[in-house]
Order: structure tokens, then sequence, then C-alpha cells
């Protein structure tokens, strides 16, 4: 999924497309799974950056930190999943965000 921040900021439609908690139950398919997995990442990132972006000061800032960290998190994830893992093993081993 492509999204594009014309003024730098969040395509409205998107943000509010994407504003809705997964639900990650035993018969989510994997590949949806990843997927899923693989936007928010995507999107805690985007977000990490535009922060990054519209910051004045270079000292660690825990919100943007907090971004980039769950991002990674979520990115890994994605990876167990496309290795096997299901959502249920993912939620029982790592918490499932």
């Amino acid at each position: 999924m492509s999204t594009s921040f014309p003024d730098g900021g969040l395509d409205r439609n998107y943000a509010r497309a994407r504003h809705q908690e997964p639900h990650y139950g035993p018969s989510v398919p994997q590949a949806v799974l990843i997927a899923d997995l693989i936007d928010r990442a995507t999107e805690f990132n985007v977000a990490y950056h535009i922060l990054s972006r519209a910051a004045t000061k270079r000292s660690p800032d825990w919100p943007r930190y907090f971004l980039l960290s769950h991002s990674i998190e979520l990115a890994l994830k994605a990876f167990l999943a496309a290795r096997g893992k299901t959502s249920v093993e993912l939620r029982k081993e790592f918490g499932l965000t």
C-alpha cells in the first residue's frame, strides 16, 4: 500500500482508515498477519520521520524513540510470522501488539 504525504503530514483518509485496531485470532491467515504487521511497522516509522523533521532539539526525544523502536518490533514480528510463527505463538511468546 502506497501512501503519499504531499504536505509532509499524514493523509487524513489513510490515517482514519488505518486507525482500527486489528484482531488477531487463530483463524487469521498468515499472509494477512504478515501484511498487517508490515503496514503497522511502516506507519510507526513514517510517524517517527515526520516528528524527526519537525523536532527542534537533537537530544533523545522519548516519543520519537518509542515510535522507532515499536516500528522495529513490528517488523521483527512480521519476519517471525513470515518464518512460520502464528499469531497465537507471537502473542504467547512476545506479546503481539
